[in-house]
C-alpha cells in the first residue's frame, strides 16, 4: 500500500493541471509493455475537428506499418503482403508517414 500511495504522490507532482497521465505512471501501472516508446500526449482538444482526425489517423498508420514491419522482422516484400498491398506502394506509405524499415530488419537489431 505504501508503495502505490508513493507512485500517486509523484504522479501527482509532475501531473499537468492536476490530471495524472498514463505515461506519467511506472510500467507496471499504466499497462505499457518495458520499453515501448511514450508518445508525447495529443493535445487534441486544441485542434480543430479535420486537425485532430488527421493526426489520429496518422499515428494509427504509422503504428500499423511499424506493426507490420515488425511482424515481418523488416522485410518490407512480406509486411506489404500483410497489407495487401504492392512493395512501392508499402515503400511510399513508409515514406510518407516517417518509418524507417531498415530499422526493423532482425540483422540490423543484432549489430545495435
Amino acid at each position: 500500500m505504501r508503495e502505490l500511495r508513493s507512485v500517486i504522490d509523484r504522479a501527482a507532482l509532475i501531473a499537468e493541471d492536476g490530471f495524472i497521465a498514463r505515461d506519467t505512471l511506472p510500467d507496471e501501472i499504466s499497462g505499457l509493455r518495458p520499453g515501448r516508446r511514450r508518445d508525447p500526449p495529443l493535445e487534441l482538444a486544441t485542434l480543430t475537428y479535420r486537425e485532430a482526425v488527421d493526426r489520429v489517423r496518422n499515428e494509427g498508420v504509422r503504428r500499423y506499418l511499424e506493426s507490420l514491419l515488425q511482424s515481418a522482422e523488416g522485410n518490407v516484400a512480406a509486411a506489404a503482403q500483410l497489407a495487401a498491398v504492392e512493395r512501392e506502394s508499402f515503400y511510399r506509405l513508409c515514406r510518407r508517414f516517417g518509418v524507417d524499415p531498415a530499422g526493423f530488419r532482425t540483422e540490423a537489431r543484432s549489430r545495435s
